[in-house]
């Protein structure tokens, strides 16, 4: 998967910051494979929020994010699930998955509330 195609406008983070969040990134993966997915996530967050040009930590939040956003679509809390996949436009904002998920998502919505009756 590419670097995202829109990231924040921010000054190029420092050698110092790029270490930071290269840390943050593996100490993400490595939560994960402990079964930690939601330090890994926090991790991931937080190293975005250092050095948003981190193809890796992109990567993985556009993963975690997806998959955590089909889960709550399929739990029925659709309002979760538009979150997450919003999540990921904001990462990529051409994301394929994410925006076919999230018109799934309003198609649904819309539908639930046209059966009981709701505008």
């Amino acid at each position: 998967m590419s670097a995202p195609s829109a990231v924040p406008e921010r000054p190029t983070p420092t050698a110092e910051q790029e270490r930071e969040a290269e840390d943050l990134y593996r100490r993400g993966l490595a939560a994960l494979s402990a079964q930690r997915p939601d330090d890994a996530l926090r991790y991931w967050e937080l190293a975005w929020s250092i050095d948003p040009r981190h193809a890796g930590v992109c990567t993985a939040l556009e993963r975690e994010y997806l998959m955590r956003g089909m889960e709550a679509f399929a739990a029925g809390r659709l309002d979760d699930a538009t979150a997450l996949w919003q999540k990921v436009l904001r990462l990529d904002p051409a994301e394929p998955r994410a925006l076919a998920y999230l018109a799934r998502a309003r198609m649904q919505r819309d539908r639930t509330r046209e059966l009981i009756g709701k505008e």
